[in-house]
């Protein structure tokens, strides 16, 4: 059971959901400002969910109701009513409520027409143009998975009221809720238990289904709204309603059947612990950016409290910096991760054994049970991570005075690497700081050292789920970040090499790719070195990205204004000679 009883497909939707929101908070910064950090249980859940983002079913699911929008738009009336929508690792089914003999686009007739399916392989250039679309369906609520795996999933068009009773009820609906509010599709679904919500959402306008097939979604009691609002809203409840064309029925041993199919399948639900940890980590992740401290701020070694001066808190004691040299090096930022030992030999570089002292070398120390929770998840027990701590332990050997680099776990089951292991985001980090005191050539030299660590996309060489990683990404976007737009104002500030610049901007979005920051700072360059066809497409591609991400959604006025100034003509000084740079609006704080 995934995330609390949601089920692999659920979860990977609300998953996307909170990476969606995450990129959306962090493009939408403004110079100065920082995002909201989860706390330790929520980091956790995060770090879970994050496995599941790349289940192909989503975008297969995903390509399936945009196609049928993309085939009903060409020949509207074609598509009958749909009943139930089955998702597996063959594709997409849609169950219909009437049969057709007739498949429209790249589906295919199925079960003596009862069906229409999009096998997942189908020619994907039967399938050319059906992004552009939007989804047939905005309110899509899973029910439950079948012995194969495969989710079923219910359809509340308008009009339609679902009820989901018996024991268990509410687990269910809280996974039904939750998902249909997570779709890439959410901006044109309003999901709300409010009654007086819903009414206004449902009075907003009349819904056209050849535009954006908006729709409200209604998690309560009927009885509460009146009947023109009821016709006009999908609704699911927990209420005994008569009459509906489907109803849920939760058998309370963990299954749920479908009248009136009969269908017996294993719920897709949410507990109320997964569900309040699920609304807390997406209500994190839109929390909007400020310029405080975040409440809890990720650190190499652990984390701050924003309400101390202390340091992070360690579970080790780390020798200062200078006492000792550091003599193996965990790189995680290089194109194949690896471990440099004292020979400057690669030790190794990739499953547990590196995942797991790649975890201690950033967090300074973890316990066995911390440790494994990190890497195998729940599904484990703590001598998985003994025996591969032991294995990782023969591996690295000892340092130059006989030490262990991995010493055994001390009285309190506490795992950590020798003070003489480092990792090369520490270093990063460590530039980057040192940077910030330097003078002007100084800075610029540490920068682009610093930035030259990166080769790509921190942890994709990794053969498994590296879920923990994500919240080190956050240091190592706010280090190379920081890096690459102080290397482009140190540029503009002393005439220097756009190049070397436009380089580390480059690097940078190896870590963060939307980060709007670079784009703003690639813009300035352009701008400085009369580059406009440059400033041209950095502008269109942050544009796209901000569009994709959340329609509607523009750059930032910063952006704006150094876009425009970049795009005027360079006008003469008072001294006749054509200006050679723009002073920076913003910049990078």
């Amino acid at each position: 059971m995934v995330i609390g009883g949601l089920g692999v497909l659920a979860a990977a939707v609300i998953a996307r959901s909170l990476r969606r929101r995450r990129r959306i908070a962090r493009i939408t910064l403004r110079p100065g400002e920082m995002i909201a950090a989860s706390s330790a249980p929520i980091r956790n859940l995060e770090s879970a969910l994050a496995a599941l983002v790349e289940t192909p079913a989503v975008d297969w699911l995903d390509l399936a109701m945009r196609h049928l929008t993309q085939v009903s738009d060409d020949h509207p009336g074609s598509v009958p009513p749909i009943r139930l929508v089955r998702v597996g690792a063959d594709g997409v089914d849609l169950i219909l409520a009437e049969a057709a003999g007739i498949a429209p686009g790249a589906f295919e007739v199925a079960e003596d027409g009862w069906a229409w399916t999009l096998p997942a392989t189908s020619d994907l250039a039967a399938l050319a143009g059906a992004s552009e679309s939007a989804a047939w369906f905005s309110a899509l609520v899973p029910v439950g998975e079948d012995e194969d795996g495969q989710t079923y999933l219910a359809p509340i068009e308008p009009g339609t009221i679902l009820p989901v009773i018996g024991p268990g009820a509410t687990e269910v609906l809280a996974a039904m809720a939750t998902t249909a509010n997570s779709w890439s599709w959410t901006d044109h679904v309003t999901v709300t238990s409010d009654p007086a919500s819903a009414t206004a959402a449902a009075q907003a306008g009349p819904f056209d289904s050849s535009v954006q097939r908006d729709r409200v979604l209604y998690v309560g009691s009927p009885s509460a709204l009146a009947p023109e609002v009821r016709s006009a809203i999908g609704i699911l409840t927990s209420d005994d309603v008569a009459g509906s064309d489907l109803s849920v029925l939760c058998l309370g041993d963990g299954t749920v059947e479908i009248a009136p199919t009969q269908l017996r399948l294993r719920a897709c639900r949410l507990n109320p612990e997964a569900s309040a940890g699920v609304a807390e980590a997406l209500s994190t992740a839109e929390t909007p950016p400020g310029l405080e401290i975040p409440e809890r701020q990720m650190t190499i070694g652990g984390t701050v409290d924003r309400d101390t001066d202390a340091e992070p808190a360690r579970l080790v004691t780390v020798a200062p910096t200078g006492v000792v040299q550091p003599e193996l090096e965990v790189r995680v930022l290089t194109n194949a991760a690896m471990i440099i030992g004292p020979s400057e030999e690669a030790i190794g570089g990739k499953g547990r054994h590196f995942e797991l002292i790649a975890l201690l070398a950033l967090s300074g120390g973890l316990s066995k049970e911390d440790a494994r929770a990190a890497i195998y998840g729940s599904g484990s027990s703590t001598e998985n991570v003994t025996n591969v701590a032991s294995q990782a332990r023969k591996m690295l050997g000892t340092d130059s005075d006989g030490q262990l680099f991995l010493p055994e776990a001390n009285s309190r089951g506490v795992l950590a690497l020798s003070p003489r292991a480092t990792t090369d985001l520490t270093r990063l980090c460590d530039t980057v700081s040192a940077a910030a005191t330097a003078d002007p050539a100084e800075a610029i030299h540490r920068y682009t050292e610093g930035l030259d660590l990166i080769e790509v996309t921190p942890g994709s060489p990794i053969d498994h789920s590296w879920n923990w990683w994500i919240h080190y990404a956050a240091i190592a976007e706010r280090a190379a970040v920081h890096a690459a737009c102080n290397l482009a104002r140190l540029t503009v500030d002393t005439k220097g090499d756009v190049d070397a610049a436009r380089h580390g901007i480059s690097q940078a979005r190896a870590v963060a790719p939307y980060a709007e920051e670079l784009y703003r700072s690639a813009i300035e360059l352009a701008g400085v070195a009369g580059n406009l066809g440059w400033a041209q497409r950095e502008w269109d591609e942050l544009r796209r990205m901000l569009s994709d991400l959340s329609p509607g959604a523009s750059p930032n006025p910063e952006t704006e204004a150094i876009y425009r100034a970049a795009m005027q003509p360079h006008l003469p000084d008072e001294d006749g000679a054509e200006q050679a740079s723009y002073p920076l609006a913003a910049g990078f704080r």
